[in-house]
């Protein structure tokens, strides 16, 4: 955990396209923090732009 913690690296969309492409043998990479947006926005470019508010009730579990 000292290692990720005291990295200098940030995961955000650029980086996020660089370390999604298929890859052999590439080093571990870790990252201190994260772009708080990158989840949705990537949720987003596979939903046609669209994301749930998981705050609105109606997105919740049902039944």
């Amino acid at each position: 955990m000292q290692k990720v913690k005291a990295s200098p690296d940030r995961l955000d969309a650029t980086v996020y396209g660089t370390v999604a492409q298929p890859s052999e043998k590439a080093p571990v990479r870790y990252f201190s923090s994260v772009d708080p947006r990158l989840f949705h926005n990537i949720i987003a470019k596979y939903n046609d732009g669209h994301v749930l508010d998981l705050k609105d009730a109606a997105c919740g579990t049902k039944g």
